[in-house]
């Protein structure tokens, strides 16, 4: 996504969720009870997907709560054991860390190319030049 993974994040697939912090701490288990918690470092997603069409809820920033709904178009072989995911298309630019969710977003888009709109300034010194259309597939697949 382009995303600093400065936040917390989570992977849903049926009844178990897959955290980056706290599976092993009871507090957390306690929390999340009518889950079945993982530590999400012992795993990856080619041990939790099997087949094309298999789908996950993957979370990220506990509180913007960017919820994605991911399902597999497919399990593709390769000559060479990846260590990670590759993109093979996308459209727009990752949403800025921390920016308010959607809602916040949605402002965010509104203000900056109207100088007019009461938030510009705001958005402007903390966001800088952001361009919500723009997608790079090798920085993606690079970063």
């Amino acid at each position: 996504m382009g995303w600093t993974n400065s936040h917390l994040c989570a992977f849903r697939i049926g009844h178990h969720e897959y955290h980056q912090a706290g599976p092993d701490d009871a507090g957390w288990r306690q929390a999340m009870s009518d889950k079945a918690i993982h530590n999400e470092s012992k795993h990856t997603l080619r041990d939790l997907i099997q087949a094309e069409g298999d789908k996950f809820l993957y979370t990220y920033d506990f509180g913007d709560d960017w919820e994605h709904d991911v399902k597999v178009k497919a399990i593709l072989p390769s000559p060479i054991r990846m260590k990670s995911a590759s993109c093979h298309r996308g459209a727009r630019a990752c949403p800025p860390e921390a920016c308010g969710s959607v809602p916040g977003y949605d402002e965010l888009c509104e203000a900056l190319p109207n100088p007019k709109h009461p938030e510009h300034k705001h958005w402007k010194q903390w966001i800088g030049g952001y361009a919500p259309e723009s997608f790079d597939l090798d920085d993606v697949n690079l970063a």
